[in-house]
């Protein structure tokens, strides 16, 4: 059997975007004979949909969606994650689909709740051992924790936090008592420094112990506010194979397979591609191009000081753009951000037109600070320019005197006159 993952850069309720993306990667993997895709958690639609998972429409919606690519699906089996409400409780599901037809729904039992995670707010987890039948259209279909034959195989889920409860994890119960064969991991796993040595970790804590495969499919890009996932894929195969996809891609679908029988001696190792530094890059400018994009700013603006911190996400702004040309090609790259450009094709001219920095100068700003702003500026080939907020930043600062009956200086008010200067300047540059 020849399995995969895939991975899309998912919209929250993008329904016609995702689509898309699914029937190419569905398209993609028949091409190249695959039997089994697994996509990421709550693929159908988008991890950040927040407050709208309460609503009704939206896991109705997720549900019509399902039906409606069924007829797409033909020949092959295939994992996607939607929300479903079941007798009023919203549960985050895997649906399991095979030639066309729906298998059955797989809940999740643990959710996340810690760092940037807020799961209890809307889904409820699900029993470990429970099993229902639910009616969608006149047809019955098994719905909790499921585990499906499939060629011989045996296949459970451990949806993305399911994995990361040690002992407790469903996959030990799967491999250990009921010869489940295939593990399959749809997530949702927001980047975040060196996770990907945790997630290796978990694959193998299961692997090493039984002789099982492990799929391992995670979320791509900036869905919506300031979480970015990486689009990381994992395949581990009977303590034998390892492979794994390229992170933080800008392309807008990732398909990786593996070939249970043929590719078993396959070994990926995670190289030093991971030091922090070159994560976190990678991370800041996928962020960056997904939220240029799908807000459609037509590009940015910086206020630069001449200070670490505006120069650090210069640098990033300007990266994404290099890294973007790179990846897609300059006219794929103009036609994916929805950029208005008609210039050169450089990617130093792509820079200079939609990348606008300014220093904002008060009486305190310093040569080497507006130096070290331009200079850098130049570098970058982003615009430069200057002007003095004296005038505006002296008239907040009287307001501000009046108000509290006293006169500000900068020997016994310096914060006060820093948080002040900071203020005016934000509005101004946009």
């Amino acid at each position: 059997m020849k399995v995969a993952c895939a991975t899309f850069n998912t919209t929250p309720a993008d329904w016609s975007k995702h689509k898309k993306l699914i029937l190419a990667c569905l398209s993609d993997a028949k091409t190249q004979k695959i039997d089994l895709v697994l996509f990421p958690e709550l693929c159908i639609s988008g991890y950040g949909c927040e407050d709208m998972f309460l609503s009704d429409w939206l896991p109705e919606r997720c549900l019509d969606f399902l039906i409606d690519i069924l007829p797409h699906c033909q020949g092959i089996a295939l994992s996607l994650g939607l929300p479903m409400k079941i007798n009023n409780t919203l549960y985050n599901v895997a649906s399991w689909i095979e030639n066309g037809e729906i298998k059955g729904f797989v809940a999740k039992k643990f959710l996340a709740n810690d760092g940037v995670h807020y799961e209890s707010r809307w889904f409820t987890p699900w029993q470990a051992g429970e099993k229902i039948s639910i009616e969608i259209k006149g047809k019955n279909y098994p719905f909790g924790d499921v585990i499906f034959d499939f060629k011989n195989h045996k296949i459970a889920y451990e949806i993305c936090e399911d994995a990361w409860r040690g002992e407790n994890r469903p996959a030990h119960l799967y491999c250990k008592e009921q010869n489940v064969s295939i593990i399959l991991n749809p997530s949702a796993s927001p980047f975040a420094l060196g996770k990907t040595h945790i997630r290796k970790k978990l694959i193998d804590d299961i692997t090493n112990l039984y002789p099982a495969t492990y799929l391992y499919s995670n979320l791509l890009g900036n869905e919506s506010g300031r979480l970015i996932f990486d689009g990381e894929m994992m395949i581990a195969s009977q303590q034998k194979s390892f492979k794994r996809n390229t992170r933080f891609s800008f392309q807008d679908y990732n398909i990786i397979a593996l070939d249970l029988e043929n590719d078993s001696k396959i070994e990926q190792h995670i190289a030093c591609e991971h030091e922090e530094k070159t994560e976190f890059l990678q991370a800041s400018v996928l962020g960056l191009f997904d939220y240029m994009r799908k807000s459609r700013s037509q590009g940015f603006v910086l206020s630069l000081s001449g200070g670490a911190d505006s120069s650090c996400c210069a640098v990033l702004v300007a990266e994404m753009f290099k890294k973007g040309v790179e990846e897609l090609g300059f006219e794929n790259f103009i036609a994916k951000s929805g950029l208005t450009y008609t210039g050169n094709q450089s990617v130093k001219d792509l820079i200079y037109h939609f990348f606008k920095t300014a220093y904002q100068t008060t009486s305190q700003s310093s040569v080497q600070t507006f130096q070290s702003a331009e200079k850098l500026a130049h570098q970058l080939h982003a615009q430069f320019m200057a002007w003095n907020i004296d005038e505006i930043n002296a008239s907040n600062i009287a307001l501000v005197e009046k108000e509290l009956h006293t006169q500000l200086t900068w020997q016994k008010d310096d914060l006060v006159l820093q948080n002040i200067q900071a203020r005016v300047r934000s509005p101004l540059i946009w």
